[in-house]
Parts: C-alpha cells; structure tokens; sequence
C-alpha cells in the first residue's frame, strides 16, 4: 500500500525490528523544499499500524515510532 501510493516518488525502505521485537518496515521519503518524511509500518497485536512524520529534523520520529508495543 505504501509503495503503491507513492509510486514516483523517491524513497528508501529497511527492515527494521523494535525494541519489543516486531518486525517493521521503515520508509526514508526525500527530502523536499527542507521538509522529509518517514513512515513506519509494522504489526502490533495482529493490527496493521502506520505512524508517519513530516518534518525539518527527525530526532524524535523512531523513538516514538519504535515504541509500538503490544498492549497488555
């Protein structure tokens, strides 16, 4: 879904795994006029979750991101 949607676009994809251990794909969109993008898509609790950001730095978007958990 996300690669279809942003067919044309220039973006990065890795593997990534969170700290509770789900496994994850993090998506890096170029950035433009200063501004990036990031998703993060993973699975939580058989739920399919996609946290996404804009912004001019990311130094806050993978420590929330990857806090996904499941819930208790």
């Amino acid at each position: 879904m996300v690669r279809e949607q942003n067919e044309g676009k220039s973006f990065t994809e890795e593997n990534v795994t969170l700290p509770s251990g789900a496994p994850g794909i993090l998506f890096v969109f170029e950035q433009n006029e200063d501004v990036g993008s990031r998703c993060l898509l993973a699975e939580v609790n058989h739920t399919a979750i996609l946290a996404c950001g804009l912004a001019w730095k990311f130094q806050y978007f993978e420590s929330i991101a990857f806090s996904l958990h499941p819930a208790q």
